[in-house]
């Protein structure tokens, strides 16, 4: 166990896709920094936290390169599992906004108060190098997925640029929209009852997802094509679709297969738990 009553700064760091978000907060609880980087942005991530010297930092246990990065730098890291971080932030009544920033100061939170009792991965942990097998996977699908993404996102911006509102949601259900609806002429000749039973389908009724399907079919309704794309073009946008998707897929079980390590580990149940738990745990053994 790591001397928790020493650290003066609490970090969350929580990353969705390529965006990360970070909250400090001091050992009082205010908000004392936050932001946000991208896919390559660790340097300026290790500047701005230079600042806050015996700083303990919990990320969601989810994305391999994320992990690594952590502990190759030398940060004292708690790692939280997917299903623990959802019941810590519904006990913080975090509200779940999608939103990287709010997660994040909802993980600071929850270490600053709950962290006493949580267990660090550290670079001399045995499983570690199970971890980074996994991980160099997750880094080779990650790297075939941007590249899939950039010539899926550049053939819509040729052939159907309106659409690329619905592309840069990055996940399934875009690119699920992509497959089923190509082309503008192909969105404009649906109608309305399908376009809601499609959203309503991928869960995005209640969403604002919902509003921008709806709009750009509207859009395609008002306007016509000055030169519609062929057959073929449709074939090739759908297929790089699917593809996109299968890789994005396979990239995802190798995230939860870090997870699956975790729960290997004989001090698994000390990973961030939920208020509670840890108490559950001890009266158990």
């Amino acid at each position: 166990m790591s001397n928790f009553e020493a650290f003066q700064y609490f970090a969350g760091l929580v990353a969705s896709g390529q965006d990360h978000g970070v909250a400090v907060l001091d050992r009082a609880g205010a908000l004392v920094a936050e932001f946000e980087f991208g896919e390559f942005g660790w340097r300026e991530f290790q500047e701005k936290l230079a600042g806050y010297p015996s700083l303990a930092l919990a990320a969601e246990a989810l994305q391999g390169r994320l992990m690594d990065q952590l502990l190759m730098r030398g940060y004292t890291f708690f790692p939280v599992t997917p299903q623990n971080l959802n019941a810590l932030l519904q006990r913080l009544a975090y509200p779940a906004e999608e939103n990287t920033l709010s997660d994040a100061r909802g993980l600071a939170e929850a270490l600053r108060v709950f962290g006493a009792g949580w267990r660090p991965l550290t670079p001399q942990d045995p499983l570690l190098p199970e971890f980074r097998r996994v991980w160099g996977r997750e880094k080779d699908l990650r790297t075939n997925l941007v590249a899939l993404s950039a010539r899926l996102g550049g053939a819509l911006s040729r052939s159907f640029p309106e659409a690329l509102t619905i592309f840069n949601w990055g996940g399934h259900d875009g690119w699920a929209f992509i497959e089923k609806y190509p082309l503008a002429s192909i969105l404009r000749r649906a109608k309305r009852q399908e376009i809601e039973e499609f959203l309503r389908s991928r869960d995005l009724w209640e969403t604002p997802r919902r509003e921008q399907c709806l709009e750009l079919f509207a859009k395609t309704r008002q306007s016509r094509d000055r030169q519609i794309p062929s057959n073929q073009v449709a074939d090739e946008l759908r297929e790089m679709a699917k593809t996109v998707s299968r890789c994005a897929f396979e990239w995802q079980k190798l995230q939860f297969l870090s997870v699956g390590i975790l729960q290997m580990h004989p001090d698994f149940a000390l990973f961030g738990p939920p208020p509670g738990e840890l108490e559950v745990k001890k009266d158990e053994l």
